[in-house]
């Protein structure tokens, strides 16, 4: 799932976004 804090990421960076994405799911 994505959240606010993945949104803003992706808009700076896909590759920003998909650290955050990756450690949301281990955190979920």
């Amino acid at each position: 799932m994505y959240g606010l804090i993945g949104k803003m990421r992706a808009a700076r960076g896909q590759r920003d976004a998909v650290m955050d994405v990756l450690r949301e799911s281990t955190a979920a």
